[in-house]
């Protein structure tokens, strides 16, 4: 994508992980503020953070009171070195003195799999995933990163109202369309536009809502100036974690 032709024919939907936790933590062949262009944000969502029916906490403050007991870190599945899970176990581990143990998924499909099977206590997924899961009764859900409960888990807290606060536990996630850097103002003003105009579209919005995901659709200099604000809180909170690649 950064090598691609900056002519407004190629444009990538990207989530932070690539641009953020990955630059980070590994040498990478590209630098996000210097090779992409941000056209939108698309839509935001939390992550929820899951357990297995077979373990006792029913809250996060809970799972906090048990890890701080445990003779043992209690473990948690994550998506890898600077992923937003760990970020937010380690977090909640920084505020709260419990100790947590990072095991590092592929995807959150086996991750879940392994948390209704009672192998691993806690794991994350975005409310999509979950809500079917908490419906039926195998996972139950303790609380959601992101600055507002999820629509389709209302009834569960978010992690500031759950007691942990922080600029990692309270921005969420997001879906993002970024071209690569270059591209003529004329292409970048009129393409972005029009992916603005279709979030907007009352069908779109609702189907991204169906989906579990907030509405964005900013403009450029908006979701630049934004992705650079989480671009230097999250890698300066990477850092001072001691996070690097395996």
């Amino acid at each position: 994508m950064a090598r691609s032709k900056p002519d407004g024919y190629t444009f990538l939907v990207v989530w932070p992980d690539p641009l953020i936790s990955v630059v980070a933590t590994t040498k990478t062949a590209y630098q996000p503020d210097q090779d992409f262009r941000f056209m939108t944000k698309i839509a935001a969502n939390g992550f929820v953070l899951l357990a297995s029916p077979s373990i006792k906490p029913n809250s996060l403050q809970e799972l906090i009171a048990e890890a701080r007991a445990a003779s043992a870190p209690l473990a948690y599945a994550s998506f890898g070195p600077g992923s937003l899970p760990q970020l937010v176990m380690q977090t909640v581990s920084r505020q709260t003195g419990a100790k947590f143990l990072d095991v590092a998924y592929k995807g959150s499909g086996p991750a879940i799999n392994d948390v209704i099977s009672g192998q691993l206590p806690p794991c994350f997924a975005a409310p999509m995933q979950a809500g079917p899961l908490v419906a039926d009764g195998r996972l139950k859900a303790l609380a959601v990163t992101g600055p507002q409960r999820s629509k389709l888990l209302p009834q569960v807290p978010t992690f500031k109202e759950a007691g942990v606060d922080s600029f990692l536990t309270g921005n969420g996630t997001w879906i993002a369309l970024v071209a690569p850097a270059g591209m003529p103002p004329g292409v970048e003003a009129k393409m972005s536009q029009v992916v603005r105009n279709a979030i907007a579209d009352n069908d779109i919005m609702r189907y991204l809502e169906g989906l579990g995901f907030d509405p964005l659709g900013n403009s450029p200099a908006e979701a630049t100036t934004e992705f650079a604000e989480e671009y230097a809180q999250v890698t300066r909170q990477i850092r001072e974690m001691g996070i690097s690649s395996r």
